[in-house]
């Protein structure tokens, strides 16, 4: 397969584009690497599946990248695969390892298209022009191969005796044209740099080789291998530099003032992220900027040293100049430079050297080489007018000359003073325009120094905010490129940050589902990663997005948070041996296991919250949210927005960020709809429509959103009463009771009455540090009298209130509640002619509400009247005292 890309005629983009669609990812490795799209080749060769194939193609990724020893690496792990002994032949012979270059291709047929242009490779370097020309007798003529078989003949053909040079043209140019249609920029510059050898070689080409040299320059130094960037440095000095500079001085002085230029807009950018972190703005925008600035700044100076190369390789002096430059660029704090650029001076030639600082009126000495070296004094005017004009001079007289070299730096301007005897030279080494190229260099290593410092806070910075930031969060790019992951999304993705970074996050194994919710900038959204399920949140900003992640478990606490509910409590909360209690409890446990909306019905106090707690934890949901909502605890305006949530602006004091809604936060987990009787009838319609499409939508929005938790509504009152009254929905109703569990009051199980009674003394006990409390045998025998008509909760307010009067050195309960005493006179009628008795303002209340709708036949509005009260004064003192 690979060597058929490598005979393909067709462009490499757009086979390359056609292997993405595909998701053939060995293709796009090999095709990327081709175009010198190396970093891509890499990530898609690591996506690839692993066998002989793809190690062959790990060996020509590395190969094409200028890296033989990896390609020799890769192509042992081939297998014997013919392909990958012809590339580890070539890269044997790269690395002067010729013998066993020869011995690889000794196990290949003499057919074999890769094997052949390698075999005439080797011979021709060998000086064997004869051979080389036989080995490429049936290599192929199409597709990139073909084209290095024409530029591998032309070598041949213009290194025989006699050089044939005409025809060494017409195979370059052949090879030429189809490289320019196939768009492979790094084989297409070696073939300018043979067409240059090939007009270098004929009498007056020389200008006609300079300009196919200078086409070759800006191909082999962005994207050639340092072989290649050799041999373009063996063609400089081979060709001569009149021509050559002529080509280049304009692009050298380019060069320079878009490195200035770079490191004033780096230094424009690191101010203003500074003053938007100050002011309390996201710096992210200012700090891509000024990443992309710097990246701007370095690839212009490479230019500008390539450019020295290109223009003055062939003088030892000025080679002397590029490699100090090179040591300045190599230097990466301001500090470094300081000590070191009086050093690097002196390989210009010099005696001694020092550097200046300006500083208010006068100069400070920052760095010298000796005691000897020159100091400020008597040259301060030749100084600053330096430093004014912005060039090198030379000063003094013939027996003690002076080369001043300015460096322009934000931070403080700087000279350099080269100090040279009149014994050893009439002046230092190198004219005034040498020096100020490395015033120029020096003046941009210094910008990149304090650039590339502010960076490295920056990102130092960033990196500690992300550390510290408990949620996961994840940056990519426009391309879908990860720029930025702290620890927590790393381990969220089950991945090190090494693996993740720099990656196509769609690329990386089972992350899929969260690069297209990153990518589409998803809100609350749940994605099930490999290992764990998360809540994504992500937002856009001009360079790409940035997401958030958070494990849902976390979420769904911070859920349980916002809505103040809890499920604390199990069956083994639930307390009683009454049979009707234990076959009520005996059907919630079956239940539990049941993905069905359960009805629990029964007067205010039994446990009705309890049990629908207790079935949540004995549920699989348990692991999920337990969301409460008391439906008559919420104004009928607000019911809606809370059930269902709302998006931003859907009303007038709506939060900015839209609201989740109670179905929402739920999750799959369960949500208990308490007091279902009590709710408006207008809302009844809405909840049945949503347990049946499975899906809510928020006030405001358009989204569906599908709803995963299971319900479980309570109610104190009778539902079918309410339904005969035309005050409950009769389809929400059968909605609702897929499963119906009552429980009954305590009046009808009076034998739980010492059960409870010691289960609520002992954790009363239990909380406060208290010994246990018991309960006297008459004492027990007047609870179990007592009618409770606040059921449990009405017994465990009273035993616990008795409990908290006892002395703190008694144990048990000895005397009646007063309450019970009470109760038990009112029950019973006053003998004639004694008095009656005194009864609580609460119990007359109640009577008179039940008498009046007794007498208005359950009309509430009629009975309101006849006592003189609102309706809804009424409604709310039947809902205090559970009247139906």
């Amino acid at each position: 397969m690979i060597l058929e890309l490598l005979t393909d005629g067709a462009p490499l983009t757009q086979r390359l584009e056609a292997a993405r669609r595909e998701e053939q990812t060995l293709a796009v490795a090999v095709l990327a690497a081709l175009l010198c799209r190396r970093q891509e080749a890499a990530a898609a060769l690591h996506a690839a599946s692993e066998g002989p194939q793809a190690a062959t193609g790990a060996a020509l990724v590395a190969l094409w990248a200028g890296d033989p020893m990896r390609a020799l690496v890769a192509a042992d792990r081939a297998g014997g695969d013919p392909l990958a002994e012809a590339l580890a032949a070539e890269a044997l012979a790269l690395t002067a390892r010729t013998e066993e270059a020869w011995e690889r291709l000794a196990r290949l047929p003499a057919s074999h298209p890769y094997g052949a242009v390698v075999r005439a490779w080797i011979h021709r370097r060998s000086g064997a022009p004869g051979e080389a020309l036989r080995a490429l007798e049936h290599a192929p003529e199409i597709g990139l191969l073909g084209a290095r078989v024409r530029r591998v003949r032309a070598e041949a053909l213009l290194a025989g005796e006699p050089p044939d040079a005409v025809a060494a043209r017409n195979e370059l140019s052949a090879g030429v044209w189809r490289l320019a249609q196939l768009g492979a920029p790094d084989e297409l510059g070696r073939a300018y740099l043979a067409m240059a050898e090939v007009e270098a070689s004929t009498p007056g080409g020389g200008a006609r080789a300079a300009q196919w040299l200078a086409r070759a320059h800006p191909l082999l130094q962005s994207f050639g291998t340092t072989f290649d960037q050799e041999r373009l440095r063996r063609a400089f000095r081979r060709f001569g530099r009149r021509a050559i500079d002529r080509l280049v001085d304009e692009g050298l002085e380019r060069c320079l003032e878009g490195v200035r230029a770079g490191a004033s807009r780096a230094l424009d950018l690191a101010r203003a992220a500074s003053e938007q972190r100050t002011g309390g703005a996201d710096p992210s925008v200012a700090e891509a900027e000024l990443v992309e600035a710097l990246e701007q700044t370095r690839e212009r100076q490479e230019q500008l040293i390539g450019s020295l190369e290109a223009a003055l390789v062939d003088k030892e002096r000025t080679g002397q100049l590029v490699e100090v430059v090179r040591a300045l660029f190599l230097l990466d704090t301001t500090e470094q430079l300081d000590a070191e650029l009086p050093r690097l001076a002196l390989r210009l030639g010099g005696a001694t050297a020092s550097l200046l600082r300006a500083s208010g009126d006068g100069f400070e000495t920052l760095a010298r080489t000796s005691e000897r070296s020159p100091s400020a004094r008597g040259i301060e005017p030749a100084l600053r007018e330096a430093l004014r004009v912005g060039s090198a001079r030379i000063v003094g007289t013939e027996e003690r000359k002076l080369a001043i070299i300015p460096v322009r730096y934000a931070e403080g301007d700087r000279v350099v003073v080269l100090l040279r005897s009149a014994a050893r030279a009439a002046h230092p080494q190198g004219s005034a325009e040498r020096l100020s190229v490395l015033g120029s260099a020096a003046s941009a290593a210094y910008e990149r120094a304090r650039t590339a410092r502010a960076v490295e806070e920056a990102a130092a910075r960033d990196a500690a905010t992300l550390e510290a930031i408990r949620e996961g969060i994840l940056t990519l790019d426009r391309d879908g490129v990860v720029q930025a992951v702290n620890g927590a999304a790393a381990g969220l993705m089950g991945l090190p940050r090494p693996r993740i970074q720099g990656q196509t996050l769609r690329e990386l194994r089972g992350l899929g589902a969260l690069a297209e919710a990153v990518e589409r900038a998803a809100t609350d959204e749940t994605v099930a990663l490999p290992h764990v399920d998360v809540l994504v949140r992500a937002r856009r900003y001009a360079g790409g997005v940035v997401a958030t992640l958070q494990e849902l478990g976390k979420a769904r606490q911070r859920a349980l948070e916002l809505v103040g509910s809890a499920a604390r409590f199990t069956f083994d909360d639930l307390v009683g041996r009454h049979p009707a209690f234990l076959d009520a409890l005996a059907d919630a446990r079956r239940v539990a296991a049941v993905d069905v909306p359960v009805l629990i019905t029964g007067e205010s106090g039994t446990g009705k919250e309890l049990l629908a707690q207790a079935i949540h934890n004995a549920s699989p949901r348990a692991s999920h949210p337990f969301v409460g909502v008391n439906v008559a605890a919420i104004p009928r305006e607000l019911l809606e927005s809370e059930l269902f949530g709302y998006e931003r602006g859907a009303f007038t004091g709506a939060r900015a960020r839209g609201h989740a809604g109670r179905f929402e936060l739920a999750d799959q987990g369960t949500l208990l709809l308490d007091e279902i009787g009590d709710m408006p009838y207008e809302m009844q319609a809405k909840l049945l429509r949503v347990l049946q499409e499975r899906a809510v939508t928020r006030l405001g929005g358009t989204r569906a959103i599908p709803v995963r938790a299971r319900v479980v509504a309570t109610t104190h009152r009778d539902l079918e009463e309410e339904i005969r009254r035309g005050a409950f929905r009769l389809d929400l109703f059968y909605r609702l009771r897929v499963v119906h569990l009552r429980l009954p009051p305590l009046r009808e199980r009076a034998s739980d009455v010492p059960l409870l009674v010691d289960h609520h003394l002992a954790r009363w006990a239990a909380r406060n540090g208290r010994a246990p409390v018991t309960v006297a045998a008459p004492v027990m025998h007047e609870l179990q009298r007592y009618a409770w008509p606040g059921n449990v909760r009405e017994l465990a307010n009273l035993v616990e209130g008795v409990a908290s009067l006892l002395p703190a050195d008694a144990t048990r309960i000895d005397e009646t509640p007063p309450l019970l005493g009470r109760a038990r006179r009112s029950s019973h009628p006053s003998p004639a002619g004694e008095p009656d008795p005194i009864v609580p303002l609460q119990e007359l209340e109640k009577r008179a509400l039940q008498r009046a709708l007794s007498a208005c036949d359950g009309n509430v509005a009629q009975a309101a009247r006849a006592l003189g009260i609102a309706r809804g004064t009424f409604y709310n003192k039947m809902n205090r005292y559970g009247l139906r």
